[in-house]
Formats: structure tokens, C-alpha cells, sequence
């Protein structure tokens, strides 16, 4: 039998570092020949490095879609000079650049993961009735939709974008091998402190996030002047970077300006990207994710591995994520009050944060581990394929 060869697509390089290469390893463990093609950020050479097979293609985030023209072509075309026999692609634009390259080579199959549809019901009308019919026009070039959420599942079936019997909910999961409190050490710990120039005995609040609006930053920025108002012995910290070819990006310099006007500059760390996110986060005494839109985030459930209470905001993929009042809180979108509120009610209650912690670690291990996500998606393709196949054998009935 040929060895199956898969074509991996995504927005950018550093989406296969952090958020794809346990796939693409597992795949590769399998004996698949697997293909990273993406545009580039800096990472592909660090990808390369560790053994994967990336191809760069141009890719710009634009809402022009002649710009996207370079894109379309350069990945219909190593789609049918290699012919792969699967194409999987990832992130809003890029699925939908990638659909226009199939509409042009067709491979033999072809997966959509949504890591949360762009379209939400906090965007303006307009825009989400353009979201939605991106997704309609494209989805007739799709073979098969996994989703991160069952939310966003359900909302494919019901609009109609996809049949439910070419929807399969596959849920997140993280390392939990890397996100392990019992691994960090107190000296760890006091050399991070040291390095923040945090003293010892404050309670922390963080976050980690891409520097862009519609992860919540202007509002987490405020209620930390809130919490500051009622809390003397609190620091911040921010776990994260530049919002690579995001529609919404924030600066460090804004942020850095937004915290002074909000008076909390001197008691905030913006850490940057950084490989010791679980030494940090285990920091925490609260972690925040005051998102807009989500497909099931990575960061909460890295958190609750960590054994830190959560506050959400109330979103598809965080709501399968925390139970409310178990290992953390919901609030509503952009509302600071209810925000800082909940953040409070936590720190001012040491034992439940505890209890919260240990819940959220033993749901993690029970729900989200990242082996699970990688054998399902496996299977999943293996078992698509084999039917594919199957139609392709099946005789015609005479008549």
C-alpha cells in the first residue's frame, strides 16, 4: 500500500509550533508523509529543524480578495504537483484560501478544522453575514468539517454549512506532561519573581493571549485598575506577543500606554513570548481570558492544568471548557464590572481557589488531553478515506 501523503495547511508558521506539531507527529509516527504549507513568521526554519517538511506560500490578511490570488495559486499548484492524498486545512482565511485551491486541483479529500468560525454573534451584523457567506460558498469544497466545540458544530449543522453526518465535534487537549505543577519548582518560581520584579507576597492575575482587541486586553487592562482600587498587594502579568495577521492588533506601546492611563504600568508584566509559559502560570493566582471569540482556547485549560481558577468569558469553547463555579467563573462579554468581580471573589476566598485548581487540573486530565485529539483526528482520516475508497470500488448498478 502507497504511503498516504497529507498536505497540513495554515495561516502561519507559528500556528504548526504551538498549536500543530503534536499532530503533525503523530501523523508522522503513523508513517504519513506530512507537507506544513504556510505563510511565514519567522518559525518555518525552527520548524525545519525539528524534522517537519514546511513549504512557505505568500499570505497576507486583506480583505481584498485579488490579494489572495498569489496564495490560491502557489497552493494549487504543490497540491497537484504532489498529489496529496489529504488536505487539512486550518484557520479561518486560510481555509478559505485553501478552498479556492482545491476548487482548482481537487485532491481526494478534503478537511476543514474550524478553530472557532470567525463569524460570532458579538461582530456587527454586516460583517457576520460576510463571515457566514465565505463559509457557504466554501464549504461545497469540503469534504468533511472537524470542530473544536460542539457549539460550533450544532451552529454548522443548523445553517446548513455542513450535513451532520460531515460533522465531527474533536474537542482540544494540551501536553500534560509539560503542564504539570508537581514539575515547577520553588526556585523556579523565585527566579521568575525576581526577574518580574514581583515582590513575594503579592497575589498575581494574568493572562496569556495575542496582543489583539478580540482577546479581551483593553478589558482585562481595566479591571486591573479596579482590582488595584480595592487590592494594594496585586501584579499582573501578560503571557504572549504581536497578533501576527490579526484584523484587530494591539501594540506593546499601547498597551504599555492604556495600563498608565489606567495607573497599573507599575505593577504589570508584559513577558512577551516565552517557552516557560507553565513555570509562569503556575505564578497565578487567577488566570483571565476575557475573549470575544474562541474555538476552545488552549491557555484556559493549560491553566486549569497548572491547578489556577479560571475566569472566562461566556463564549463558545470556554463554556466546554469551565463549569461555573467548579474551576472557575463566567462573565459576559466586555463587561469589566463583572470581571473584576469575579476575579476578586477568588482571590478573597483562598480555600475555594485551591478546590477550584485541583477540580480544573483532574477535568483537564480527564477531557483535554492532547494524545486523545491527535488519535482521534487519525482515525478520523484514516476511516474517511477507507469510505471514499469504498465508493470508488463500488461496482454500478446495471440497468
Amino acid at each position: 500500500m502507497a504511503r498516504l501523503k497529507i498536505l497540513e495547511v495554515a495561516g502561519l508558521d507559528h500556528f504548526f509550533k504551538y498549536f500543530l506539531k503534536r499532530l503533525v507527529e503523530g501523523m508522522s509516527r503513523e508513517g504519513w508523509e506530512v507537507v506544513c504549507a504556510c505563510g511565514e513568521s519567522g518559525y518555518a526554519d525552527v520548524l525545519r529543524a525539528d524534522g517537519f517538511d514546511v513549504r512557505t506560500v505568500p499570505y497576507r490578511r486583506t480583505v481584498n480578495p485579488l490579494a489572495h490570488a498569489p496564495s490560491v495559486f502557489a497552493l494549487s499548484s504543490l497540491i497537484r504537483r504532489e498529489r496529496f492524498d489529504v488536505v487539512h486545512l486550518h484557520n479561518p482565511l486560510m481555509s478559505l484560501i485553501g478552498r479556492a485551491a482545491v476548487a482548482l486541483a481537487r485532491p481526494p479529500l478534503v478537511i476543514y478544522t474550524a478553530h472557532g468560525f470567525y463569524f460570532h454573534e458579538y461582530m456587527p451584523g454586516w460583517k457576520r453575514l460576510v463571515g457566514l457567506g465565505l463559509e457557504r460558498m466554501a464549504s461545497p469544497f469540503t469534504h468533511f468539517l472537524l470542530t473544536q466545540n460542539s457549539e460550533d458544530a450544532e451552529l454548522a449543522v443548523k445553517l446548513r454549512l455542513f450535513p451532520e453526518d460531515r460533522t465531527l465535534v474533536i474537542g482540544n487537549g494540551i501536553d500534560l506532561r509539560a503542564f504539570d505543577p508537581d514539575k515547577i519548582t520553588s526556585v523556579e518560581q523565585e527566579f521568575l519573581l525576581r526577574e518580574f520584579e514581583i515582590p513575594s507576597h503579592h497575589r498575581i492575575v494574568g493572562t496569556v493571549t495575542r496582543y489583539t482587541r478580540d482577546k479581551g486586553l483593553l478589558e482585562f487592562l481595566e479591571a486591573a485598575a479596579g482590582l488595584r482600587a480595592v487590592m494594594k498587594d496585586l501584579s499582573f502579568i501578560v503571557i504572549g506577543g504581536p497578533a501576527i495577521g490579526d484584523r484587530h492588533p494591539l501594540t506593546l506601546a499601547q498597551l504599555k500606554k492604556t495600563a498608565a492611563y489606567y495607573g497599573v504600568d507599575d505593577r504589570i508584566v508584559f513577558t512577551g513570548v516565552r517557552d516557560d509559559v507553565p513555570a509562569i502560570l503556575s505564578l497565578l493566582d487567577v488566570f483571565v481570558l476575557p475573549s470575544l471569540r474562541e474555538g476552545m482556547p488552549r491557555s484556559v485549560l493549560e491553566a486549569m492544568a497548572m491547578e489556577v481558577p479560571v475566569v472566562v468569558t461566556d463564549i463558545r469553547g470556554c463554556r466546554e471548557e469551565v463549569t461555573e463555579g467548579v474551576e472557575g467563573y463566567f462573565v459576559p462579554v466586555r463587561d469589566v464590572g463583572a470581571l473584576t468581580e469575579r476575579i476578586l471573589a477568588i482571590l478573597n476566598s483562598p480555600q475555594m481557589a485551591r478546590e477550584m485548581g485541583r477540580r480544573g487540573r483532574k477535568r483537564v486530565q480527564r477531557e483535554f488531553d492532547e494524545e486523545a485529539v491527535v488519535r482521534l483526528q487519525i482515525k478520523t482520516i484514516e476511516r474517511l478515506l477507507e469510505e471514499r475508497r469504498g465508493r470508488m470500488k463500488r461496482p454500478r448498478a446495471e440497468g
